[in-house]
């Protein structure tokens, strides 16, 4: 068993030797490529040097990639971006030609580019591909199929228009865009829609609200909210929760620091981890009656898990009532608006995370009833 552990080790060692030796395969004017069909002559965009972590800087300003190149009297025709091409170059501005078809992972991340076009012939933009590029402006080609989970993080945008030919978008694929107020799905989509003009991205099918924006309307017929669908959407200032509703994701509106009321309809028997959390501006957490899973007893503006009397979800103003027994993962996470909290007698556990990041939380008394605190429950508190 060792001696094939080893050889397998040993052979993977020097996979990953070759790959750093052969990290390009040619280099025509400045840009650097990678031949992926020596028969069908394709070759993709790659980074440059013997690994991406040496790229810094080398692309720089504007770049045009070419349709095609020749190579030692052989005409390639360039079909792809690979992998961490760009990444974290000194690239400002890019010219997709049409003919690429797919724009790798991390393709053109740390790229502090304004604008981008993404030509129709792409059908899959990559994981992370344009995360962190601060972009205010995207044009997703009408035949991409796909967008990988992060692919433009990190941006500017104010709008945003997907494709009648988007079939999957991945997780937090527009994350941390702070200024996006208008979310369009184009007609004909068949597993995407932006029902009633909602200024969001619905799951069809599954009438699942994946993305929203400072502007979202959430329709009466949506009954999920993805985990982390406004995540840290700053601007959201109010939103209504529909009847009807039954689930709210884990993290789905974490970061929201401009919210500043919330009510949760009986109809919702899920509310996911650091749903709420560092929602500093929360002052009115309430439950609708009648709902047989959370409550916010005593007016204690919070979210109470009724079955296990379980407080996950907690504020700057809540108190915690007498009859919780413990203190959920995440409760207070990221909370810069909480001071101080009582912790009542009959508290037995505080969870993994319960109070990390509450930057400005003076001092909390643990009861003797506590014999249980999480992982990390009062990290970054300093």
């Amino acid at each position: 068993m060792k001696q094939k552990y080893f050889s397998l080790l040993l052979a993977l060692l020097m996979s990953m030797a070759a790959n750093v030796a052969s990290a390009h395969d040619f280099e025509v004017d400045g840009i650097y490529y990678n031949i992926t069909s020596s028969e069908e002559a394709t070759v993709a965009v790659t980074f440059q040097g013997e690994s991406y972590y040496s790229n810094y800087d080398r692309y720089t300003g504007h770049v045009t990639i070419p349709k095609s190149v020749v190579y030692d009297g052989k005409t390639y025709s360039v079909t792809s971006i690979g992998d961490y091409a760009f990444y974290e170059t000194g690239l400002t501005s890019i010219t997709i030609p049409n003919g690429i078809i797919s724009i790798g992972n991390y393709s053109f991340e740390y790229c502090r580019m304004n604008s981008v076009v993404i030509p129709n012939s792409v059908i899959t933009i990559g994981d992370d591909a344009f995360d962190q590029c601060w972009l205010s402006s995207v044009t997703i080609g009408n035949n991409v199929k796909s967008i990988g989970s992060g692919a433009f993080s990190f941006g500017n945008l104010t709008s945003l228009i997907i494709p009648k030919s988007v079939e999957f978008i991945g997780y937090n694929a527009f994350y941390l865009n702070r200024n996006l107020a208008s979310i369009t799905v184009e007609d004909g989509n068949t597993k995407y829609d932006s029902r009633e003009e909602c200024n969001a991205i619905i799951e069809t099918t599954t009438n699942t609200l994946t993305i929203g924006c400072m502007n979202t309307i959430i329709p009466n017929s949506i009954k999920s909210i993805e985990r982390g669908a406004f995540l840290f959407c700053e601007k959201l200032t109010s939103i209504s929760i529909p009847a009807g509703l039954t689930s709210i994701g884990e993290s789905a509106f974490n970061g929201c620091k401009s919210l500043t009321s919330i009510t949760i309809p009986k109809s919702v028997i899920n509310i996911g981890d650091e749903a709420f959390g560092g929602c500093d501006a929360l002052s009115s957490v309430t439950i609708e009656e009648g709902n047989k899973y959370y409550d916010s007893r005593d007016n204690c503006n919070a979210i109470i898990e009724t079955s296990t009397n379980t407080l996950i979800a907690g504020f700057k103003n809540t108190i915690i009532p007498s009859s919780v027994t413990s203190i959920g993962k995440g409760a207070f996470y990221s909370l810069d608006g909480l001071i101080s909290i009582s912790i009542p007698e009959g508290v037995t556990s505080i969870g993994k995370e319960a109070f990390m990041f509450c930057e400005n939380l003076l001092a909390v008394n643990i009861p003797n009833s506590v014999t249980d605190i999480g992982t990390l429950a009062f990290d970054g508190c300093i």
